[in-house]
């Protein structure tokens, strides 16, 4: 007979709103996640549900390691669903079965494949972060650098506008005071 050991736990990973999230894991780990005649990887593997009008139903999941050795994991989860609401861990035991030894060797193997595929995807994640630094630093020189120029063009307009008031008032001065001397010749005129 089939030992099925269940063990649930909270999650507190992100999942899309409206779904709910199924690690189905065994073990040993690595075995293959069938779900409705489709492979979807070597435990543990985690997939996405949406229940609705309370059908806490999923397609029926079997795990198959390398020996041979089948198991089949539960495909209601109701009752579930409202204690854990962010998701479950359901973990199925290997059934006694021949060539243990193969299974936990290939589980190593999984184990160190996904550890690959972590540490692939966290140097991807941080070459994407250092993309993302290195454009920002060349945007925020862009903008510095417009910026610059602008304020430069600003001085130099400002400036110009000075020179021209500058001028403008010396003009009027020199007006002023031509007018005056011309003023003042009259009035010499005028009294002589």
């Amino acid at each position: 007979m089939v030992t099925l050991l269940m063990a649930l736990s909270f999650f507190t990973i992100g999942c899309s709103s409206g779904h709910y999230g199924i690690t189905y894991n065994t073990n040993p780990i690595g075995a293959n996640l069938v779900c409705g005649g489709q492979s979807k990887g070597y435990t543990p593997v985690t997939l996405y549900y949406t229940f609705e009008n309370d059908n806490y139903n999923t397609v029926e999941c079997e795990a198959i390691w390398i020996s041979g050795a089948r198991a089949t994991f539960q495909n209601y989860w109701g009752d579930v669903v409202e204690e854990y609401p962010q998701g479950v861990r359901s973990t199925l035991q290997r059934p006694d079965y021949p060539d243990l030894d193969k299974d936990m060797q290939f589980a190593f193997q999984v184990q160190q494949m996904k550890q690959q595929e972590e540490m692939q995807r966290q140097q991807m994640a941080m070459q994407q972060r250092q993309m993302l630094s290195q454009q920002l630093d060349e945007l925020n020189r862009s903008i510095w650098e417009q910026n610059r120029m602008q304020q430069e063009s600003f001085d130099r307009s400002l400036e110009y506008w000075r020179q021209q008031d500058q001028e403008n008032y010396q003009n009027q001065m020199l007006y002023q005071m031509q007018n005056l001397n011309r003023n003042l010749n009259n009035l010499n005129h005028s009294l002589y």
